[in-house]
């Protein structure tokens, strides 16, 4: 259309999630699995060769669509709002600023510690697992331990989800990106659990306006994209000694 003597591309709209997931899908290759981090946290397999055909046991197993028409196998994890829920009670419950679990860092030994006798403690409030408790134990006297506590759960939820999206296909790549992709614990925790795969991370808060663009535009883009654009991150797993 011409406005203002202009010529402006229109095009007919395109979902968020399939918006956000496009500038992967047109400068990375290889097959890989996307996790889209937010409030929701939503996990996109483009790649699928079997998408999902019938009702499921569980209403977050979706499937979206590309703008070609190909499926797009997902599943959706009320993630970041469980977070911001347990991470509240627990600066109240240490008495901490309500901005420090930002500044708390992934700490091998208190991994270690939790996991050789490893026990789920935390009740979520916005999701339902069958491993939870029937209510919330906390037995550390320090913060940093019990939030390690909680990214670890937390990063077991988010395996699973991730692990119903791939199914029986193989793909070896794995991309996150949004609130989550600079929250050391949740980085790290899923590197190792999923160390037979590449796990890199962008920034990508303007995802989906950007990849609304580029679905009306000529423009292709190359292997270098996400590197230039979306600060693209390489990420190695910690090993247990």
């Amino acid at each position: 259309m011409n406005y203002n003597g202009k010529r402006i591309k229109i095009g007919v709209g395109i979902h968020d999630s399939s918006a956000a997931l496009l500038p992967y899908v047109r400068s990375v290759k290889k097959k890989f699995v996307l996790v889209s981090t937010g409030t929701w946290s939503i996990t996109l397999n483009p790649f699928t060769d079997h998408p999902i055909i019938a009702d499921t046991d569980t209403k977050d197993s979706i499937n979206y669509m590309r703008i070609n028409g190909k499926p797009v196998k997902a599943t959706r994890l009320f993630l970041g709002n469980e977070y911001k829920v347990q991470v509240n009670k627990l600066h109240k419950r240490f008495g901490v600023s309500e901005d420090y679990h930002r500044h708390v860092k992934f700490d091998y030994n208190t991994y270690l510690e939790i996991v050789k006798d490893f026990k789920h403690m935390f009740k979520w409030e916005s999701i339902t697992d069958v491993d939870m408790p029937s209510e919330t134990k906390i037995t550390y006297n320090k913060f940093e331990d019990a939030y390690h506590q909680l990214m670890m759960e937390l990063v077991l939820l988010q395996i699973k989800s991730i692990k119903d999206v791939i199914g029986n296909d193989e793909i070896k790549r794995l991309y996150v990106d949004g609130g989550f992709s600079d929250n050391d614990l949740f980085v790290k925790l899923l590197s190792h659990h999923f160390r037979n795969m590449k796990l890199r991370t962008t920034d990508s808060s303007l995802g989906s306006a950007l990849g609304a663009a580029i679905s009306i535009s000529d423009k292709k883009l190359n292997s270098k994209f996400l590197k230039k654009n979306y600060s693209l991150k390489k990420h190695v797993p910690f090993i247990i000694s």
